[in-house]
């Protein structure tokens, strides 16, 4: 068994093709943060792609919020579960997964696995699988058509594409324009990511904003502390109960917010001067008057108005991307980082994926989900330490196979590693 990590470097050509310091951001203070590149080429004639789930967790919560606090619900005795540890109670790690699949598969073995963790954990991401949809106690699937890896069975000429799903009355279909094809019988399994790129073009991140349940993953957070020590994320009480000021604030638009937070226990009034203190070390720049705020990250305080004119910056994250080449290949993109501190922005991913020359592509994970395995070795570790996920990508060979095929026969191999 290969058990070395075989690094294949690009031709001169290719190196030419993409730059990707110029998509890639950090915080001024995290200026010497390392980031890295990783893309992982897969052949799905030669590498089976296999959707891993802990299948215990079908149809639970999920992550709620309650109070600016996450939660979740046990699956045994129904308690509520607070706190990012707490919440993962139960869920088996990354290693769990793959021995669980190959205890299952004896004469398989897993050669590289990415994070899948939005799975069973956020609404919208759904998997198919052994003929049964894996989702959330509460998704709406038969009113929603899904952005998808689909892995098709035997005889295919691209035994792996993306596609628009649709589960209807227990079947998978393929949506094409006003017709629905049903593909059950065809495929081994499907996972939703929200679509990056279609047809070599990137998709603009308002078609995806109602995909997102954490509006951490497209803003950033503001994190403003109160003096018993609680801390919410300014704004974000107001965007999520405005869906135009919302899309605006995305898309790159100033947008006018009360000095004012919801909480619990009734409307806090914000302190202008402690809010300076949280822009400025987010990078932020305050300006004279409110007409000024035109350009990203610019802000204005009317303190008598109790109000801030604010045009937000795209949020940087950690990303795991998913494409498919013309020539049928799967690349795995991964872009390590801290959330919201260093990484890239899920704009700036659709424009990477599309600079590596995918035709489609969606986003599979983001923050601490994102993680990379290949060859035995955790090349892409999680920005979080994370080790618990309710699923996971495998890429898998059969073992009397392996044996037999040198690196370059494997039909997977790492054909991009870059520090940014």
């Amino acid at each position: 068994m290969v058990t070395n990590t075989v690094w294949t470097q690009w031709t001169r050509r290719e190196e030419r093709l993409i730059r990707p310091e110029k998509y890639i951001e950090k915080l001024k203070k995290w200026k010497d943060f390392q980031i890295r590149l990783f893309v992982l080429e897969v052949n799905p004639k030669l590498v089976d792609i296999v959707v891993h789930v802990q299948e215990e967790w079908d149809r639970s919560v999920g992550i709620k919020r309650e109070g600016g606090k996450e939660y979740t619900i046990s699956s045994q005795g129904g308690r509520k579960l607070f706190g990012a540890q707490e919440i993962r109670r139960g869920t088996i790690t990354y290693g769990e997964h793959i021995r669980r699949f190959e205890r299952a598969n004896p004469q398989k073995l897993a050669v590289a696995f990415l994070g899948n963790g939005n799975l069973l954990f956020n609404p919208w991401f759904v998997a198919w699988l052994n003929g049964r949809l894996f989702c959330l106690k509460d998704e709406p699937f038969e009113k929603r058509v899904y952005s998808s890896l689909i892995v098709w069975k035997q005889g295919q000429e691209f035994p792996a594409t993306i596609g628009d799903i649709m589960y209807r009355n227990g079947r998978v279909l393929l949506a094409n324009g006003q017709f629905a094809q049903d593909i059950t019988d065809r495929i081994e399994c499907t996972t939703f990511g929200q679509r990056l790129v279609q047809d070599h073009r990137p998709i603009k991140v308002d078609k995806l904003l109602h995909q997102f349940y954490d509006l951490r993953h497209l803003l950033p957070a503001l994190y403003y502390a109160t003096d018993d020590g609680s801390e919410y994320a300014f704004g974000f009480d107001q965007l999520y109960t405005d869906e135009e000021k919302k899309r605006l604030a995305v898309m790159k638009q100033p947008v006018n917010l009360r000095l004012k937070i919801n909480t619990d226990h009734g409307l806090l009034t914000v302190d202008p001067q402690r809010l300076r203190k949280v822009l400025s070390e987010a990078d932020f720049e305050e300006v004279a008057d409110a007409h000024p705020v035109q350009k990203e990250g610019q802000y204005f305080i009317s303190a008598p108005d109790e109000m801030i004119t604010i045009k937000y910056k795209p949020n940087i994250y950690p990303h795991s991307i998913l494409g498919v080449t013309d020539r049928g290949t799967v690349l795995c993109i991964v872009v390590t980082g801290l959330s919201g501190r260093a990484g890239i922005s899920i704009e700036k991913a659709s424009e990477l994926a599309v600079g590596l020359g995918v035709k489609d592509a969606i986003l599979l994970a983001n923050g601490g989900d994102v993680m990379m395995q290949y060859l035995g070795e955790m090349i892409a570790k999680s920005s979080e330490n994370r080790r618990r996920l309710r699923s996971v990508l495998l890429f898998v060979k059969d073992r009397p196979q392996l044996l037999r095929e040198g690196p370059d026969e494997m039909g997977i191999r790492l054909i991009k590693h870059t520090r940014v």
